[in-house]
């Protein structure tokens, strides 16, 4: 499924774009960017990998407008970040992961030779008050391939 192919490309994406960037994990460890497709993994117990720093790509939805118009997928970039100082300006960095990508993407514009990122693209915070958590996003559209009808009268 094209969709699925669109999602591992920009988390294969994400992760190269992010490599070598190091933010505090709950422990106060400094630690490399995790980056996961749809969803943070399940822990089962409390000695399990710390999820932050983190980045989920997450596939929200697509359509199929009609017959002529391009395929769309909309993708959602999820950040969360850890920051106990007392300044609370831990946000900064869920703000600074957004910025980058919303950077890179706006200047490549076609990943993977196939995908394409168009307007309208949206970022947004959280209202509520996580702290020492900190959260951002930045909603994305693609612009996917499109299947066509096989014209079997052509030899």
């Amino acid at each position: 499924m094209i969709p699925l192919m669109l999602q591992d490309n920009m988390v294969a994406e994400v992760k190269s774009l992010f490599a070598g960037l190091t933010l505090k994990n709950s422990k106060g460890e400094l630690v490399p960017l995790n980056v996961y497709p749809q969803r943070l993994p399940a822990r089962k117990e409390k000695k399990d990998p710390d999820y932050y720093p983190f980045i989920v790509v997450q596939l929200l939805d697509g359509e199929d407008p009609d017959e002529t118009d391009p395929n769309k997928s909309r993708l959602v970039f999820q950040c969360g970040t850890f920051d106990d100082e007392d300044d609370y300006q831990g946000y900064r960095d869920c703000m600074n992961l957004v910025q980058k990508m919303y950077t890179h993407f706006m200047s490549e514009r076609l990943f993977g030779g196939k995908y394409m990122i168009e307007h309208p693209i949206k970022w947004t915070t959280t209202e509520e008050d996580y702290y020492p958590h900190n959260y951002a996003a930045l909603e994305t559209n693609w612009i996917v391939g499109k299947i066509t009808m096989a014209d079997n009268d052509l030899t």
